[in-house]
């Protein structure tokens, strides 16, 4: 442990990423959830959550499909390679992977 705050560190990298032009920050670790608040009002850009950025993605992809009735398509979807190519690339041969 070096004792250094993750917050104090992600402002510092933060900073640097403004100072070189970024516009927005998208945090890509959900370890540190919930930093985002405190980064932005610190940074004064935005700063992207990837929680809560999957979440609202989630939520969007299931409204949609629900506003126009999508469905998963049967079609096809589910059909097994044929047999020749399972045989050809040895898919069930010698246990498990």
């Amino acid at each position: 442990h070096s004792g250094v705050d993750p917050l104090d560190r992600f402002l510092s990298e933060g900073r640097q990423a403004v100072d070189d032009g970024a516009e927005a920050i998208v945090l890509g670790c959900t370890a540190f959830f919930g930093l985002h608040e405190r980064m932005q009002a610190e940074l004064g850009v935005p700063v992207i959550d990837a929680m809560i950025a999957s979440l609202r993605m989630a939520e969007l992809l299931a409204g949609t499909a629900a506003d126009f009735d999508w469905r998963i398509g049967r079609t096809g979807g589910y059909e097994p390679p044929p047999e020749d190519e399972i045989r050809r690339f040895g898919l069930f041969e010698g246990g498990d992977p």
